[in-house]
């Protein structure tokens, strides 16, 4: 017995994919992409301006970084597993096709 139907696995790899092409469409922003790198150069310039005992502002800058790391990687997990659902699919179709046939 399946714990998923094979319509929920379809209709999973379809949201997958509609979410792999809105997480593109945001990565590929022009907006976006200027954000940050703007974001991050005044990140570094805080940085670069920072005294060796400034330890909470560093630490603050750092977690800001990985904050800005944080959202583009769960974006770039979102078209990873776009893509993966896409691959996924394709093969669904070639089985039903040769087993259809």
């Amino acid at each position: 017995m399946r714990a998923v139907s094979d319509e929920d696995q379809i209709a999973k790899a379809n949201e997958d994919i509609n979410r792999a092409a809105l997480a593109r469409s945001v990565l590929d922003n022009p907006l976006v992409k200027e954000y940050f790198i703007s974001a991050k150069g005044a990140l570094f310039e805080r940085l670069s301006k920072s005294k060796l005992k400034d330890v909470q502002d560093r630490e603050q800058i750092y977690l800001e970084l990985q904050q800005l790391q944080r959202f583009e990687s769960n974006f770039e997990k979102a078209i990873a597993n776009g893509k993966l659902a896409e691959s996924w699919l394709e093969k669904l179709k070639r089985k039903v096709r040769i087993n259809g046939n």
